[in-house]
């Protein structure tokens, strides 16, 4: 199955329910901590299609996340984001290094 989530569940967690083919409702939730990266697969094991000529025994379901990225973010929320990500900043010799080079080119 295919699941697209939104960035804040990717990197803070996701909690959503599924129909069984049985009808059950099933609660999914990933691991406390646990960031999921775009085209992350994860396993339900029990929890997929029956086996054949066995129909109380089921396979595990394969679950696809699609991560839906915002379009844009203004200054308030770039500002949170690094403050809040830092240890991903660019290290200053890294940063050094970009400030130095003289062609610029905009996306």
């Amino acid at each position: 199955m295919d699941k697209e989530i939104s960035l804040l569940e990717a990197l803070t967690g996701v909690d959503f329910t599924v129909i069984h083919l049985d009808g059950r409702i099933i609660r999914i939730q990933n691991e406390k901590g646990q960031v999921i990266k775009p085209g992350s697969v994860m396993t339900c094991e029990g929890l997929g299609m029956p086996f054949h000529k066995t129909p109380y025994k089921y396979g595990n379901l394969f679950i696809n996340f699609k991560i839906i990225f915002p379009d844009s973010m203004d200054q308030g929320e770039m500002t949170s984001m690094q403050t809040t990500l830092k240890s991903q900043a660019k290290s200053s010799d890294e940063q050094t290094e970009i400030d130095a080079v003289a062609d610029h080119v905009e996306l």
